[in-house]
């Protein structure tokens, strides 16, 4: 036993889907008496009974049960809920995914942002659709977060965090880029 601690956010996403320490036993501690063979035993001879998924999804799957009617929108806003983050999720799919990493962590944030659009520039809406230049989404853990301030009304006026992005080299290696935003 290392006597490392484990990262709580990691630790409820391991619970949750059953990985991590939980699939490896890794999260069993010896007891001090115990021999490296008996405690190594142990461990092969382990499972896991994952009480946290049906406790949280049941409190998710409700909500996202029959998909929400969204009636009289634009093709853009149409477009940008079939796929709010450039990688083809739905609104409601990053939406449950938002919930049960919420429930999760207590909170989790959610981010839109957009990629600036040159002022000088003209571009039809089909050009934007084509480009996608139009918001997209993230979600920000508890743990990313670094500061925040809120008013004396507890409204949140401003939040740093981190982010880890990977930006493609012309190689073709992946150069791993740590951002810091303050919104």
């Amino acid at each position: 036993y290392s006597n490392i601690n484990i990262d709580r956010y990691k630790l409820l996403d391991d619970a949750y889907r059953a990985s991590g320490g939980f699939e490896t036993a890794d999260y069993l501690i010896p007891h001090p008496s115990e021999r490296a063979e008996k405690y190594l035993r142990r461990k092969n001879m382990s499972y896991y009974i994952n009480y946290v998924k049906p406790v949280v999804n049941s409190l998710v799957n409700p909500i996202f049960k029959t998909e929400p009617i969204r009636d009289n929108i634009s093709s853009q806003y149409k477009a940008f809920t079939e796929d709010v983050d450039g990688n083809g999720t739905t609104l409601t799919r990053f939406m449950k995914r938002a919930a049960i990493r919420s429930k999760l962590h207590g909170v989790e944030f959610i981010v839109m942002d957009m990629d600036r659009i040159d002022p000088n520039e003209l571009i039809t809406k089909k050009e934007m659709q084509d480009r996608r230049l139009y918001p997209y989404l993230y979600l920000v853990s508890p743990a990313q977060v670094t500061k925040w301030y809120t008013n004396k009304l507890g409204k949140l006026i401003s939040i740093s965090y981190w982010l880890d992005n990977y930006i493609l080299q012309e190689d073709g290696t992946a150069k791993r880029v740590h951002e810091k935003w303050t919104w």
